[in-house]
């Protein structure tokens, strides 16, 4: 399979150059690999680096168009990150902590309004019991019966 506008050179079994079509270094790849890949770019071939880079700008503008829908920015994120102390608002652990990359923004279902930011596993925690109060209390008694056994 030949890329439009991408010089193919063929060199290995099953491998193939390709140059990147952002800084134009040539580089190997696999073939089912540019097969799969090439229809889904366009074609078009991105080394390591240039892939890396795309990667954090686009991880940024996820954030962002992530925050829109809550109608927050970026720096009210990060004071509301800031006043919780980066700390999950339920388990008190910071993302790092728990492996994650970044905490979520947790919202009522109901009316929209921004809640604070948590962890994932307690933003489940909370989806799972509806966001009811009681089902909460439910657990917690439910727990706290069968703490000795």
């Amino acid at each position: 399979m030949r890329a439009m506008g991408a010089t193919v050179y063929r060199r290995r079994k099953g491998r193939v150059t390709v140059t990147c079509a952002e800084c134009g270094v040539a580089f190997e790849t696999i073939r089912s690999q540019m097969e799969r890949r090439g229809s889904v770019f366009n074609n078009k071939f991105h080394s390591r680096e240039c892939w890396k880079a795309w990667r954090i700008k686009s991880r940024q503008s996820r954030l962002n168009k992530h925050l829109q829908r809550y109608g927050m920015t970026e720096a009210t994120f990060q004071a509301l990150l800031q006043a919780q102390n980066g700390v999950c608002g339920i388990c008190q652990n910071s993302a790092a902590d728990l492996g994650q990359h970044r905490l979520v923004v947790d919202h009522d279902h109901a009316t929209g309004r921004v809640r604070g930011l948590l962890c994932r596993i307690c933003n489940l925690g909370l989806e799972r019991f509806k966001d009811d109060p009681t089902l909460l209390i439910s657990a917690i008694k439910y727990l706290g019966h069968h703490a000795g056994t």
